[in-house]
């Protein structure tokens, strides 16, 4: 992909991608590609109702239906080869760009996927270049790379029914995988050629052009992991005015702040969405723009910054939601973030110190989605998953931390049931005494989900050894064996030493986990808890991660004031 994308930046400068490879013939120029006759005219773009395929002569509006490729001139097709290529625009017709508000079946769509797939190998194989070849090359790319997941099942199902045995060894499963993960990437490396060819042999503007960059830019997103050649490809997707070309295709604004967060480039993903902001607002992808604002926002632990969005968030998507004409997947997330956004008012009030507000927000959500449960419930309907999932395992659990922790003095001492393992024994009573902060990451050896957030609490020790310390708890399950027990201590251990990690760590031993309950510390996923100089319980949070290490910097800024 650096290759490619090295060649295609190069080429998109000088306006010339036609001969980027030489094999690829480019088509021949008439007076339309001549007046930039491959881009549709008046077409809406990313930034308008994404419509879902119909099936082909359904009279319903389809989604490539405003991408038509540039007309090439009359090449002497031989019968069958023209034969080919008609049944080929014909099934492109009903295939969508994107796989959401769906009116066809995915098992219909999928059969002219593979329909789409077998012609187009053969018009390839058997038709020689022409000035359809690159068109072909590129829908051919695209609807290799939207069969991908059902692909690798498909290899994965075959060469497991190879074996004949009714159960699979843990060995051959690992074999199988190998095999598959060959297999996967000669079908990556035939969708990037492809998608290099139809580049090179169509103009910027044309539809060829737009599409082979759109499969280029998803291939490197979704399967390489290369995030600096999908923004690229993506600037020059939207520069070549390719919303216009290709309506109903994804929205490159969202995508490009998404690799942005991938590539860990926060204020980037802020600066970028907030730009697009500023002439995109009125498009139904607003929602998703605000979710990528939030997710920046939420990382770079600017909590001032969430609560605006999300008072935004109150005012303005309940408006929105009347709109008829949004596709169902966006007018879903309106709702959910209509929903959702009275618990992250909590979440970022709590981080600021704001307690009180905090609560107030937590019940307010909770008493929200009550009353929507039973007003559900009377016309048989139930909650949305995700409203009942930040009621019950996110707004409730903090509600009741608030109510029954927060602001007090742990009940039960660390040593009432703490074995330490390495560094200092500590105790709330000492921490209190000398004045300091203190931060308890609860979590198993090798939560690698949490492991950044110990290393940033180990950096905050080294660095205020006068005012802050940093534990780590875990815990030794009910009758476990010695030789685990052992293994669970080593485990710890060498981590810790690994990562040259100086906190102090041990296991709650106690049958029942006392300490950790007393603490209201979860035993499955990692939680974290941060008491202020006076011992005073001042911050929980449930499943640290490295999104949250901003607002962990800043809470702890806070206290050790």
């Amino acid at each position: 992909m650096k290759k490619l994308l090295t060649t295609t930046v190069l080429f998109a400068l000088l306006g010339v991608l036609q001969s980027c490879q030489p094999a690829a013939r480019a088509p021949v120029e008439t007076k339309e590609e001549e007046a930039g006759g491959g881009a549709a005219k008046g077409g809406v773009g990313a930034g308008a109702k994404a419509t879902s395929a119909a099936p082909p002569g359904a009279g319903g509006k389809t989604t490539p239906s405003a991408a038509k490729p540039a007309e090439p001139p009359a090449v002497a097709l031989s019968p069958e080869c023209q034969a080919l290529y008609d049944e080929l625009k014909q099934l492109r017709a009903g295939i969508p760009y994107v796989f959401h508000d769906l009116q066809r079946s995915h098992e219909d769509i999928d059969t002219d996927l593979r329909r789409s797939i077998e012609l187009g190998d053969r018009f390839l194989k058997n038709c020689g270049e022409s000035a359809y070849s690159a068109e072909v090359k590129a829908s051919f790319a695209r609807h290799l790379s939207s069969r991908y997941k059902r692909q690798e099942f498909a290899y994965k199902d075959a060469l497991t029914k190879q074996l004949g045995l009714p159960k699979v060894s843990r060995a051959q499963r690992a074999q199988i995988a190998a095999q598959v993960k060959n297999l996967m990437k000669s079908y990556l490396d035939r969708i990037e050629q492809l998608g290099q060819e139809a580049l090179a042999a169509s103009k910027p503007g044309e539809a060829t052009h737009c599409e082979g960059l759109s499969v280029l830019a998803d291939l490197s997103f979704n399967y390489l992991g290369d995030n600096k050649s999908h923004i690229e490809l993506s600037r020059q997707y939207i520069a070549a005015g390719c919303e216009n070309v290709l309506a109903g295709n994804q929205d490159y604004h969202f995508n490009i702040g998404m690799s942005l967060l991938r590539e860990r480039q926060y204020e980037q993903a802020r600066d970028h969405i907030l730009e697009v902001l500023k002439e995109r607002s009125d498009r139904p992808q607003f929602v998703i723009y605000n979710i990528c604002l939030f997710e920046a926002l939420y990382a770079l632990g600017d909590l001032e910054g969430v609560e605006n969005l999300m008072i935004r968030v109150q005012e303005e998507y309940g408006e929105r939601m009347k709109d008829k004409s949004l596709p169902k997947s966006i007018w879903a997330q309106y709702q959910q973030w209509s929903l959702i956004c009275d618990f992250w008012l909590g979440f970022a009030s709590y981080g600021l110190g704001a307690v009180d507000a905090s609560r107030a927000n937590f019940q307010l959500y909770v008493d929200r989605i009550d009353q929507m449960e039973q007003e559900l419930a009377q016309v048989g309907k139930q909650l949305p998953s995700v409203a009942r999932i930040y009621r019950d395992f996110r707004a409730r659990d903090y509600k009741k931390y608030l109510e029954e922790f927060q602001g007090k003095v742990p009940s039960l001492e660390l040593d009432a049931g703490v074995e330490w393992l390495t560094g200092k024994p500590v105790s709330f009573a000492a921490a209190r005494k000398e004045g300091k902060v203190m931060a308890i990451l609860f979590r198993q050896p090798k939560n690698l989900r949490a492991l950044s957030f110990l290393k940033l609490l180990n950096g905050l020790q080294q660095q205020n050894p006068d005012k802050f310390v940093a534990v780590t708890l875990s815990f030794m399950p009910k009758g476990i064996t010695p030789q685990a027990r052992q293994q669970r201590a080593d485990n710890l251990r060498g981590e810790l030493q690994e990562n040259e990690l100086g906190v102090s760590a041990g296991f709650d031993i106690t049958e029942k986990y006392k300490v950790f309950r007393s603490l209201h510390a979860t035993v499955g996923s990692a939680s974290f808890i941060m008491f202020d100089s006076a011992g005073q319980a001042a911050w929980y949070h449930v499943d640290p991660t490295e999104r949250d290490l901003n607002t962990l910097q800043r809470v702890a800024d806070r206290l050790m004031q």
